[in-house]
């Protein structure tokens, strides 16, 4: 058996990514704060303030119920980039948000378990274990679109 720990990091900044900019997240989900610096934005991890100095990063769970989409809207440039994924692999959304000057990101993660290390995932119960000869196969599609 080999313990297998699987991210798809991606991530997204300006002009993409700016005050004007929100997320759009399927509504059947479970918001999990990383922090408690993260807890404090919950109710806003859909919507992006300018840069901030020294500001903090933030870290949400979001474990979709049943759709395994998030799109990333820009109304002033009139693009989205919709990123879609295999749920039943990757269960997991990390959704990883700098708005620090000089960082100004946010990472959009699929993902087969938390983020938080082996030992922590074991612990949780949550370290997906593949068995001899057994294999997975993840679908991740990003798409931008304009208007």
């Amino acid at each position: 058996m080999q313990e297998i720990m699987q991210i798809y990091h991606c991530n997204f900044g300006y002009p993409l990514l700016s005050e004007k900019a929100r997320l759009a997240l399927p509504e059947e989900r479970e918001t999990i704060p990383r922090t408690d610096f993260a807890k404090t934005g919950l109710g806003r991890e859909c919507a992006f303030d300018p840069p901030i100095p020294g500001e903090e990063e933030r870290v949400f769970f979001q474990k979709m119920k049943r759709d395994f989409w998030a799109c990333l809207h820009n109304p002033e440039l009139g693009v989205s980039m919709t990123i879609s994924w295999s749920g039943d692999t990757l269960p997991i959304l990390s959704q990883w948000r700098s708005m620090a000057s000089g960082d100004y990101v946010l990472g959009l993660e699929p993902a087969n378990c938390y983020i938080m290390g082996r030992h922590a995932e074991r612990e949780n119960g949550t370290l997906p274990v593949l068995k001899a000869f057994e294999s997975v196969s993840n679908t991740v599609k990003i798409e931008f679109t304009e208007g």
